[in-house]
């Protein structure tokens, strides 16, 4: 049947390559005796299903890091008020750590394995975090206890490496937080250079970024960095699935 390289690139969006194709191939089997017709209307109402679970899944997951944001900001987590920025280590740390296991479980259900390990991890982590105000312990304590914990989990199972690829979802999604405010900074930086340079701009570099951090884009900004959180732990889920297919079949 013509189409279905669209219909796949079409699933993908909501879903995982490996999953769309799978749902691609199943239909058109079952569209041999239903026709044409019926195998775009499954593919769209199946696109759309895992649209809205998708988008269920994402803003659950962006409400809460910016909820856990806001309680670091003025202290409820058992911290120092921290008002002066926004870009608080609730934003770029506990916020990641947190969003992922949210939107696994809303994603993929309880009984999904990575979503159940990075819970686990975050729930470790964040505690730890937060139960010392060393900052020496504030660091190393969670590493060392999240890592202990996978490796003893992957022992435990031997070819199974869930609990190592849940390990690095959080991982990732702490490094693409601080990626995207460093990333944030230098094109303000060279905004304000360009406009420098052009109209003799008066202000200097840290007023411009805190009248841009508490304009609206700046929660736009916060969405994009936690999509992209979201999408690549999904992904890491496919392939590590796919990774643990490939190994029990041998």
């Amino acid at each position: 049947m013509k189409g279905t390289r669209i219909a796949e690139r079409l699933l993908s969006c909501v879903t995982t390559p490996a999953r769309a194709a799978s749902q691609v191939g199943d239909l058109l089997e079952l569209s041999r005796s239903r026709g044409t017709l019926w195998f775009w209307r499954a593919v769209l109402g199946n696109a759309a299903h895992g649209g809205v679970r998708f988008m269920m899944a994402f803003a659950s997951a962006f409400a809460c890091s910016q909820t856990i944001a806001m309680l670091w900001a003025h202290g409820i987590l058992g911290n120092q008020p921290d008002r002066n920025s926004v870009y608080t280590v609730g934003l770029l740390v506990l916020a990641p750590i947190c969003a992922v296991p949210v939107f696994l479980l809303l994603r993929f259900g309880w009984r999904d394995d990575h979503a159940r390990f990075s819970l686990l991890f975050a729930l470790v982590a964040a505690i730890s975090f937060l139960c010392y105000p060393h900052t020496g312990f504030r660091w190393t304590l969670p590493a060392a206890a999240v890592f202990i914990a996978s490796v003893t989990l992957a022992k435990g199972r031997r070819r199974n490496r869930i609990p190592l690829q849940s390990l690095a979802q959080i991982s990732y999604a702490v490094a693409i937080s601080v990626s995207g405010l460093v990333l944030f900074f230098l094109v303000l930086l060279f905004l304000w250079a360009l406009m420098c340079w052009w109209v003799n701009l008066p202000q200097a570099f840290g007023v411009v970024i805190a009248t841009l951090a508490g304009h609206p884009v700046n929660d736009l900004i916060n969405a994009m960095i936690c999509l992209v959180i979201v999408r690549v732990s999904e992904r890491m889920r496919s392939a590590g699935l796919t990774r643990s297919a490939l190994q029990t079949t041998r």
